[in-house]
């Protein structure tokens, strides 16, 4: 498994390119890295502040987990360009294989973002592990973390479904479609419940104190 090692502006030169990779695969991998970046500072932020001491063990345990979901996020950057890229290779086959070929492509293209629906549902839990139990001052970041793992989901689904055609095995692609649409439910359902948990609490907005989920068009 190799880890993409880009710089910010790399890899936005690149996306923005006319190169095949990276593309949604790997964006929706840096969705999910970028969430976990964020419960990552949370955690940190929380533990350097004593006046949050009795947040700390609860915040030191989630350390670990949100730092191997960092590194499989950017593990899974170059996953996914690495499948993809294989899969357009076998579509250029030709021969009596070339179908085989791209059925195994295929398989490989569609575990990547199975893998993503995997960690962004772990993040979601993670995130979970940190609401009113971090320094309330970085509690809008946690909801952004949320929203990063949801739009990894998303992302991720839409992935899974456009390489699915590739596959020989109608069974199997059925399997894991199924498999990404409850993964995505749970991603879905799970982070509304805990935005709208946190958002109980009013905020300011301009003038008005509304809830977040009460804003145009945030459902």
């Amino acid at each position: 498994m190799g880890i993409y090692k880009k710089s910010i502006d790399e890899y936005v030169r690149d996306l923005s390119s006319s190169k095949a990779t990276p593309g949604g695969g790997a964006v929706a991998a840096f969705s999910l890295l970028q969430g976990a970046a964020l419960l990552s500072m949370v955690i940190e932020i929380t533990v350097a502040n004593a006046n949050y001491q009795h947040f700390h063990s609860g915040c030191l345990d989630a350390k670990t987990p949100v730092q191997a979901l960092m590194k499989e996020g950017r593990a899974l950057i170059k996953d996914d360009m690495d499948a993809f890229n294989a899969l357009m290779k076998a579509f250029k086959e030709k021969g009596s294989e070339r179908n085989t070929l791209i059925s195994e492509a295929s398989i490989k293209a569609v575990g990547v973002p199975l893998r993503i629906l995997e960690k962004a549902e772990e993040g979601i839990q993670l995130a979970n592990m940190l609401i009113n139990k971090s320094n309330p001052n970085v509690e809008s970041d946690i909801e952004v973390a949320i929203a990063c793992f949801e739009c990894a989901g998303r992302s991720a689904i839409v992935n899974v479904r456009a390489n699915l055609p590739g596959l020989n095995d109608g069974d199997k692609a059925d399997e894991c479609l199924e498999k990404a649409i409850n993964k995505l439910e749970y991603i879905e359902e799970e982070g509304m419940r805990l935005r709208e948990e946190m958002t109980d609490k009013k905020f300011l907005y301009g003038k008005s104190s509304v809830r977040t989920y009460d804003l145009p068009g945030y459902k």
